[in-house]
């Protein structure tokens, strides 16, 4: 099950994340997903694709995962995120003068081999 759990939360920054394939969260998400990161209203699966359509069409990004720690149900995910604001939006390309990279943690509490909670906290 470490193994799943693992695949599930790399696949959800790769494939999510990085790769913008929304219409795959279901794939990644427990029915009873919180997203503890969003303000009230929006720490659900809806609320979490909405969040990242909005972010996407406006900011660049690409996270980077440095270290991953399993902790029973818990995977903690030490991470770089590389952001730039967009030139044009649902543009992919990062402006090479203005970037900004900033480090923190993902915390994805796992359930059945999907992730169910998810936290989050940058420097």
């Amino acid at each position: 099950m470490k193994k799943e759990n693992e695949h599930c939360a790399t696949g959800f920054i790769e494939e999510i994340w990085n790769g913008r394939k929304f219409d795959k969260l279901e794939n990644y998400l427990h029915p009873d997903f919180t997203d503890y990161s969003l303000p009230a209203g929006l720490g659900n699966a809806a609320g979490l694709r909405a969040y990242l359509t909005e972010l996407t069409g406006n900011i660049n990004h690409k996270t980077t995962i440095q270290k991953l720690i399993i902790d029973q149900e818990f995977i903690i995910l030490e991470v770089s995120v590389k952001l730039s604001a967009a030139a044009k939006p649902m543009s992919k390309q990062f402006d090479k003068k203005q970037h900004e990279t900033i480090t923190g943690y993902r915390i994805l509490a796992m359930a059945d081999q999907h992730i169910i909670g998810h936290w989050e906290c940058f420097d």
